[in-house]
């Protein structure tokens, strides 16, 4: 397979054809061979790099949305001295990965097959890639809600936050379609995470209102009632 900087090539090849063939066909339809040819490999290149099918396929997944993000997102949400600031950071990131046009396009439309048919590798996709973005965010929501929170409540909150975040990544050709005069790109980034962060806190103040109002009626609901 030559030198070791001409194999890193012939990865890298193989990653990228992997990634427009899967985001086409999807996992179960995309062939090796097909993926091999658009290469420009043998047909044993996969066996060489990656073993089998199923392995590139899910180091296909990690390229989509690499764990070292969460290093990133991590380290953006550190700086953070209060909880608000931490989630406006958090989401200041997460905008920043949704308009970031150096990805590829198949990137976005190899989730979709994912998500529409998963494969056992969305399994370690979420684990190294979703999960420690959602811990972090799950982190911050829990300290603006308050100890009262409970688990559903602080992760319907988190799912709330992730939801306006993506919306503009998914349903960005719909937006632009319904609302013709708007187009939404990184130019929108500063105002759109000041909109997302603002409303959410302003939803999660209420909430934590609302949680604490409960939690002081509880003791005279049960004096009223001896």
């Amino acid at each position: 397979m030559g030198s070791p900087a001409d194999s890193e090539k012939s990865r890298e090849r193989l990653l990228s054809a992997a990634g427009e063939v899967f985001a086409e066909h999807g996992f179960r339809h995309a062939t090796v061979r097909d993926i091999c040819a658009r290469a420009g490999q043998g047909l044993g290149a996969v066996s060489y790099h990656f073993g089998s099918k199923e392995s590139l396929y899910a180091a296909v997944m990690q390229c989509a949305h690499p764990a070292s993000m969460a290093t990133y997102v991590a380290s953006a949400v550190a700086a953070g001295r209060t909880p608000e600031d931490r989630l406006r950071s958090y989401v200041r990131v997460f905008l920043e990965h949704v308009f970031d046009e150096r990805q590829p396009a198949w990137q976005g439309r190899l989730l979709i097959h994912e998500l529409a048919s998963p494969t056992a590798a969305l399994d370690t996709f979420v684990r190294d890639c979703v999960r420690p973005h959602f811990e972090l965010l799950r982190g911050i929501v829990a300290d603006l809600l308050g100890p009262q929170a409970d688990e559903t409540t602080v992760v319907d909150h988190c799912a709330s936050v992730i939801g306006q975040c993506v919306f503009y990544k998914q349903s960005r050709p719909i937006i632009e379609r319904a609302m013709t005069d708007r187009r939404y790109d990184r130019a929108d980034l500063e105002r759109l995470a000041d909109h997302i962060a603002e409303f959410s806190l302003a939803g999660l103040t209420a909430s934590r209102s609302a949680l604490e109002a409960r939690v002081a009626a509880r003791p005279r609901r049960a004096s009223g009632r001896r």
